[in-house]
């Protein structure tokens, strides 16, 4: 019995590093890029940049969108809000739409799907850059 309360002791203070503790949350996970003809869409980890989406091509910046914005409760502080966008995935398959709409005779149109760490997920229309709210909204609170 103490053997295996001195282990579980052991064990906790391995697994648990300084950085752990002082942390108010864990590090975003890395989000893939998705690439389409030739551009490269990504989402920046970092503080400043929460909800934003950026294009590149061959390593040079095409343009830099917001796709929500964070409204922070002045009480609490501001890292334990922050709400990191979590995935990104393509489709030529406009969700927004709620019913049966004939395809286009124009040139088949590509969507950026975007989800954040809140589960909310939102469409943006890469050639006109228009982002619509799928689920959630485009101010996230955070309780």
């Amino acid at each position: 019995m103490r053997f295996t309360v001195l282990f579980a002791i052991v064990m906790s203070c391995v697994l648990i590093t300084p950085a752990d503790l002082l942390a108010k949350r864990r590090a975003p996970k890395t989000v893939e890029s998705v690439s389409y003809d030739g551009v490269t869409y990504s989402a920046d980890l970092s503080a400043t940049k929460i909800g934003i989406v950026k294009a590149t091509s061959k390593k040079k910046s095409l343009w830099e969108k917001t796709v929500y914005t964070i409204k922070y409760d002045e009480s609490l502080e501001r890292d334990v809000q922050w709400v990191f966008i979590s995935g990104l995935s393509l489709t030529s398959y406009d969700h927004s739409v709620t019913y049966f709409k004939m395809p286009e005779e124009t040139e088949t149109k590509r969507y950026l799907i975007i989800e954040n760490e809140g589960g909310y997920k939102y469409q943006m229309d890469l050639g006109s850059k228009k982002v619509r709210a799928l689920n959630g909204a485009p101010v996230v609170i955070k309780p």
